[in-house]
């Protein structure tokens, strides 16, 4: 990653913001995370600079927050929570996201397929729909 150009930030606003050009998609996260991989974290914390990010999915929030801390909550500030139907507002509070209300705890558990509980950049969360890639139109 320390070879590749680091880009400059981009102001749009009071926003500073990164170019991204790859990301590393990690599913089922929580069979890495475990492991509290040095370079994982170096990647989560640097990859921007670099133009890197990196997704990281898993079936629970409480992947998020191994045992012997919060390893994971701070440096991942864009969430997508699609359907859980056992998220507690406890949890996402813990996870950075101090705007999530009741209403939305109850939404989260019913979300239909495609649509998520969107949160990023210190934005109050709100619920977005995705598109399926059925739905995309072709030029």
């Amino acid at each position: 990653m320390i070879q590749l150009q680091k880009w400059p930030f981009e102001k749009t606003g009071n926003v500073q913001l990164r170019r991204l050009n790859s990301y590393l998609v990690v599913d089922e996260a929580t069979n890495i995370m475990e492991y509290s991989f040095e370079v994982l974290m170096r990647l989560l914390l640097q990859g921007r600079e670099y133009g890197v990010g990196v997704l990281l999915s898993s079936q629970y929030l409480s992947h998020f927050a191994p045992s012997g801390g919060d390893y994971y909550g701070q440096p991942l500030l864009t969430w997508f929570i699609h359907k859980i139907p056992n998220v507690v507002l406890g949890q996402l509070h813990s996870l950075g996201l101090p705007a999530a209300n009741v209403g939305d705890v109850t939404r989260i558990m019913t979300n239909p397929n495609h649509v998520a509980y969107y949160s990023s950049l210190n934005f109050a969360g709100k619920f977005i729909r995705g598109n399926g890639f059925w739905e995309r139109k072709q030029d």
